[in-house]
């Protein structure tokens, strides 16, 4: 796991159950669930980005201390995916809203991927394209459904076998 368990066991455990279903029925929009989340996520994103320990820990989790950037990218790239899929409706959000942190940790996940390797992006524009997406900015349609679902078709298109090594079995 990439979470550290110590102190949020009932919080990893329904991750955990949502991996198994296609849908949850468990939300964190309201302002506990997001305190709850935030107290997890925030420290593991100072102004925004992946601290060097977190991704350090993800690297080590992942097997990919040694491997190549574009390799470390395609993971990060996956991982953000399932963070926004966990952020949309169909896992911990809601049509209208979505916890706000785990949106900032989809989009600090791609722009990790992205200054390893840009070159596993459709381009920069699709990169800031889903970037304004997690964010609300410039008008840009924010539902993480449709974002996870166009990251996720452009990794099954360009590297799979990564996705499915992350994505849960439930959410194909």
């Amino acid at each position: 796991t990439i979470l550290s368990p110590e102190g949020h066991a009932e919080l990893n455990r329904q991750f955990i159950a949502a991996t198994n279903q296609k849908h949850s029925t468990v939300k964190f929009v309201d302002a506990p669930s997001q305190s709850r989340l935030n107290a997890v996520f925030e420290p593991l994103l100072p102004e925004g980005k992946l601290s060097p320990a977190h991704y350090q820990h993800i690297l080590s989790a992942y097997n990919l201390a040694d491997a190549s950037p574009q390799e470390q990218a395609e993971t990060l790239f996956c991982l953000s995916t399932a963070f926004a899929r966990y952020s949309s409706s169909a896992i911990f959000g809601t049509e209208n809203d979505s916890p706000t942190i785990l949106r900032g940790y989809a989009e600090a996940l791609m722009q990790k991927a992205w200054e390893l390797s840009p070159a596993i992006f459709p381009s920069v524009d699709k990169l800031t394209d889903w970037s304004n997406r997690f964010h609300g900015l410039h008008n840009a349609f924010t539902c993480t459904s449709v974002v996870a679902g166009d990251m996720q078709r452009h990794a099954r298109q360009h590297f799979p076998g990564v996705l499915s090594s992350i994505l849960p079995l439930a959410w194909a």
